[in-house]
């Protein structure tokens, strides 16, 4: 059985992958390949978790841990870095960076125990010079990244020739749905980083995903705001209109109705600033309540 935040998270998950799924949308998506890449890891991972649900209520001990489950974190992390990193390159035409990061993460696990270490520090080290480059920010990839995979292999490098404990089954499932799950977290990051790719040509997708990308919550009595935005005029619903929090990373995004929520936020007084193309901005200030989902409502006026 999934606690309450693995639960809140596979909800979204899972209403991520489907969206990505619609057939208008693989189409869309097929446009720009660094997202459609990320996508496919993506819907991989997905399956990973969903696979390992069962696993979860299983009560059985004396199953002895190796170093097993270390090599398949450090290997799904560098494939996934690697497989961004070989996008770019083939992208640009880098035909030396696309041979060093031309592995996967079956290929990663099947390594020597000796050879994890050295393969993560040598590719480490040909991606390290494009961390910089404009080009190659928006895949995601980045130094503070590229140290966890050096700190997890120099941790499992330690650990080469000292025997196992002996853990519960439900333990090592629940280790690895949590990797998995920090996976998927990673994705969205990195989806977050490329969606306004299609902001002009696709609004409706880049409001589809804001709305299943959503954190979920089911379960908690949710704090924060909603409401809607329209047109002062002819009060039809502004579509793709932006409320942010003034001094915050909170946001929300209308939908085709003009609707847009922002939960959960911590109860104080906050300064609420909407804006959309066309329109003049408003910046209100409103009291979130706890326990409480807030109504604010706005009408724009047209530049």
């Amino acid at each position: 059985m999934l606690n309450l935040g693995q639960s809140n998270e596979y909800r979204r998950f899972k209403s991520l992958n489907d969206y990505f799924k619609v057939p208008a949308n693989i189409v869309i998506m097929a446009t720009y390949p660094p997202f459609k890449e990320e996508v496919i890891i993506y819907e991989g991972n997905f399956t990973k978790l969903d696979l390992l649900l069962p696993d979860k209520g299983v009560l059985s001990s004396g199953i002895t841990t190796d170093k097993g489950v270390d090599k398949e974190t450090i290997a799904t992390g560098m494939a996934l870095i690697c497989k961004k990193a070989k996008a770019f390159a083939i992208k640009t035409g880098n035909t030396v960076l696309e041979k060093a990061v031309n592995v996967t993460s079956s290929e990663i696990i099947h390594k020597k125990e000796a050879d994890i270490l050295p393969f993560v520090v040598n590719t480490i080290a040909a991606i390290t010079p494009f961390l910089t480059n404009t080009l190659f920010v928006p895949y995601g990839i980045t130094s503070a990244k590229l140290a966890t995979q050096l700190a997890n292999a120099t941790t499992y490098n330690a650990t080469i020739g000292v025997a196992g404990g002996i853990i519960k089954t439900s333990d090592i499932a629940n280790k690895n749905i949590n990797n998995t799950i920090k996976l998927l977290q990673t994705s969205l990051h990195t989806f977050d980083l490329l969606i306004d790719e299609f902001e002009v040509a696709n609004p409706n997708f880049v409001a589809g995903y804001h709305l299943n990308a959503e954190a979920q919550h089911i379960g908690i009595h949710h704090t924060g705001v909603k409401g809607a935005v329209t047109d002062s005029e002819t009060s039809q619903p502004i579509f793709g209109a932006t409320i942010k929090i003034v001094g915050g990373a909170k946001h929300g995004v209308t939908n085709l109705l003009g609707q847009y929520v922002i939960s959960p936020v911590a109860t104080k007084l906050y300064q609420l600033e909407v804006t959309a193309p066309g329109y003049v901005s408003q910046i209100v200030i409103f009291h979130i309540l706890n326990g409480e989902i807030g109504v604010k409502d706005f009408a724009l006026v047209k530049l």
